[in-house]
């Protein structure tokens, strides 16, 4: 089962999300954080999560690029935080490889898909400011709004997450 959970920043989406998979897991739990924890904030960030995590029962796996190089058996529960973190770690590269193309990442987060029994992804509203962006932020926006349209046609649940109430539509 694929289910899309979006909202805002500090809206709860996080929070719902690790909630929503425990309750349908049936296998192995995995936590797949993309974060790439390059300063202090984003360590920060990473520790709250860890520790709202803690008792789940669930198996970290960090992999913020390249997630064809993962292998699952199909049985696994996964919660993947998050796509907008995903997007930017592949198309901003940090390891001095070339940026991969939008369709070839999609490819491999629709393969992970099919090689589990429930795919969890948390997304982000980014598009509601109305700011002028640069050319490549704008185009990271774009394809951002095209996964996310993508994934909710495709999942057999979506979920808004506003002020820490799910509202599935």
């Amino acid at each position: 089962m694929l289910s899309v959970v979006t909202g805002g920043s500090g809206s709860g989406k996080s929070a719902f999300a690790e909630e929503r998979l425990c309750s349908i897991a049936q296998g192995e739990k995995v936590y797949l954080a993309v974060m790439r924890a390059a300063d202090e904030e984003s360590r920060a960030r990473v520790r709250r999560h860890r520790f709202l995590r803690q008792g789940k029962g669930f198996r970290l796996v960090e992999k913020p690029l390249d997630l064809k190089e993962l292998s699952f058996s199909g049985t696994e529960s996964v919660l993947l935080e998050d796509l907008p973190m995903l997007l930017a770690n592949e198309m901003f590269r940090a390891d001095g490889k070339a940026p991969k193309e939008p369709e070839e990442v999609l490819e491999e987060l629709l393969h992970l898909e099919r090689s589990v029994r429930d795919l969890v992804v948390v997304t982000g509203n980014l598009f509601e400011d109305g700011a002028l962006y640069d050319e490549m932020t704008s185009r990271y926006l774009e394809v951002l709004g095209g996964w996310n349209r993508q994934l909710c046609r495709m999942a057999q649940e979506r979920t808004e997450v506003v002020y820490g109430i799910p509202i599935p539509f």
